[in-house]
């Protein structure tokens, strides 16, 4: 049940992220490269991975390599938080 809300909320922040850091001409081909990989490719590699993993290894290590990736999207968020807070910053690191 908490995923699920944690996932009705995180798709509309996304894509406000986007519509943010993104300039105008090409929001439209940033949402849809944010659906076709966050969607597509993060639910093939989510999927596939954590059968491999299953089959060698174990649920808990599913468990401990899902837990990883998700340490290192926060600590990229936390990064990306402190980017934004030095004006013009994230334009001229993804955007030269």
């Amino acid at each position: 049940m908490i995923q699920g809300f944690s996932l009705g909320l995180f798709i509309p922040a996304a894509l406000q992220y986007i519509r943010e850091v993104v300039p105008p001409h090409i929001t439209v081909t940033a949402v849809t490269l944010y659906s076709a990989i966050g969607n597509g490719l993060g639910n093939w590699f989510s999927t596939f991975s954590g059968g491999i993993i299953l089959d060698k290894s174990g649920i808990y290590m599913v468990y401990l390599f899902y837990s990883l990736l998700t340490l290192m999207g926060m600590l990229l968020t936390v990064w990306l938080m402190r980017l934004e807070k030095v004006p013009g910053r994230m334009k001229t690191i993804f955007w030269k």
